[in-house]
């Protein structure tokens, strides 16, 4: 959809393309065969330090989640520096940067971002590698390493990894809805900017993550802030899709009632997410249902639906088939 939507015949790099698609694949069964042979990962997702190392963790389960971890950054940091030059290189002729469109701009931007942060969580990966494998001391308090820099090293990559997530997502709705209203988008510099800004503020908000690990309160204060004004992006994107809907003429498909889901399930998960920005409520909700519920109305709330309008929207386009409209308005 990348090339189609820019003008272009493929992508700058075909090549990197291929490869970073072929070592994405190979990394995510290199981490599924560990089910196989009885060795999943065992310390969740964020893998906190020390609980991921040797000593609390003997057998290879956080080799294969280290290692698989590692290979994937390569592949997604391969992919989307090809995505950046495709948008400064591939554009159709007359295709200014104030005509590109939000699912471009929302592209474009979460690959600067990764750029910028999976380098940040594949050093960690790799230096737990080295911890557990020959014996170095990053992370273990015993021997003057630091278990907080673990978390540092993971934030710093997955709260941006939240917006790296969902960015995508906003701009298929901002492309799609507007088309679906019958009028164009309402805003849509503010839009463009709002993509950015969120981006760009997100680098900034990491450690509301670790309110609870005892942090200097200027240093929670500063991101306790940040984390306020983030929000301010998303607002304006959320008025931007209402505004064009109530001006607009709606049209019922299938694909508009998923991307006004999504923007009930943006609110819900926005407004949430708010409360974890007070670091007194933080402590509190931290480490609580509160957070997983959080998490999920964001990334399946406005991922799912998002895509899922989007594959209905571009379908035909994609395969020259329409989609059966009472099908999809079961599904919804």
């Amino acid at each position: 959809l990348f090339p189609l939507v820019l003008g272009a015949r493929d992508m700058a790099f075909p090549r990197l393309n291929a490869f970073s698609y072929w070592v994405y694949l190979a990394a995510g069964l290199f981490m599924y065969t560990s089910f196989l042979v009885g060795a999943a990962p065992d310390d969740g997702w964020f893998n906190y330090a020390p609980n991921s190392l040797k000593a609390f963790s003997p057998g290879p389960n956080m080799d294969y989640y280290a290692l698989g971890m590692i290979f994937l950054g390569i592949s997604t940091t391969a992919g989307a520096a090809n995505f950046v030059v495709t948008v400064l290189r591939m554009r159709a002729p007359g295709m200014s940067i104030n005509r590109l469109p939000i699912l471009v701009w929302g592209t474009t931007t979460v690959s600067a971002g990764i750029l910028l942060s999976v380098p940040a969580v594949s050093l960690a990966f790799f230096m737990l590698w080295l911890d557990r494998t020959y014996g170095t001391h990053f992370f273990n308090a015993q021997a003057d390493g630091l278990p907080l820099l673990w978390q540092h090293l993971f934030w710093i990559f997955a709260h941006p990894w939240v917006y790296i997530i969902v960015l995508p997502a906003m701009g298929l709705v901002s492309d799609a809805l507007p088309i679906l209203c019958r009028r164009p988008i309402v805003g849509y510099t503010l839009v463009v900017l709002a993509t950015v800004l969120t981006m760009v503020l997100g680098f900034g908000v990491w450690v509301h993550h670790m309110f609870a690990t005892g942090l200097p309160l200027v240093a929670s204060s500063f991101f306790s802030g940040a984390s306020f004004i983030v929000t301010i992006p998303s607002a304006v994107a959320t008025f931007a899709w209402v505004a064009t809907i109530w001006t607009g003429r709606p049209v019922l498909t299938t694909a508009f009632l998923y991307f006004a889901g999504f923007i009930v399930m943006f609110v819900i998960g926005g407004v949430s997410g708010v409360v974890t920005a007070a670091v007194p409520a933080d402590l509190q909700v931290t480490d609580t249902y509160f957070v997983v519920a959080h998490i999920h109305y964001v990334l399946i709330g406005i991922n799912l639906f998002g895509v899922l309008g989007a594959i209905y929207f571009w379908f035909p386009k994609m395969t020259g088939r329409m989609l059966d409209e009472r099908l999809g308005r079961w599904n919804v």
